[in-house]
């Protein structure tokens, strides 16, 4: 189901790579593997690519610091039950 997503961004990177080749630029292989990763995740998960107007990264590390710093559960016990912190 998503072979063509995935065939898309491998073409794109491909010829990225081939034109680095070509001019004899290092590249980062790391970096751009994870980019690819993250490409075809958010084009499979949110049917868009990441340079849209949505940061899914920014906004998970944005709630993961959230969720770290506020306790409910520590103002009011009886939440403690369904507290996440635990």
């Amino acid at each position: 189901m998503f072979g063509p997503i995935r065939k898309e961004k491998l073409d794109v990177l491909v010829k990225s790579l081939e034109k680095s080749s070509l001019v004899s630029e290092v590249v980062n292989v790391s970096e751009v593997v994870e980019n690819l990763i993250e490409d075809i995740v958010y084009k499979m998960v949110l049917s868009r690519s990441k340079y849209d107007q949505f940061d899914l990264k920014r906004l998970v590390q944005e709630v993961m610091t959230l969720v770290g710093s506020f306790n409910l559960a520590d103002y009011v016990p009886w939440l403690g039950a369904f507290d996440l912190q635990v």
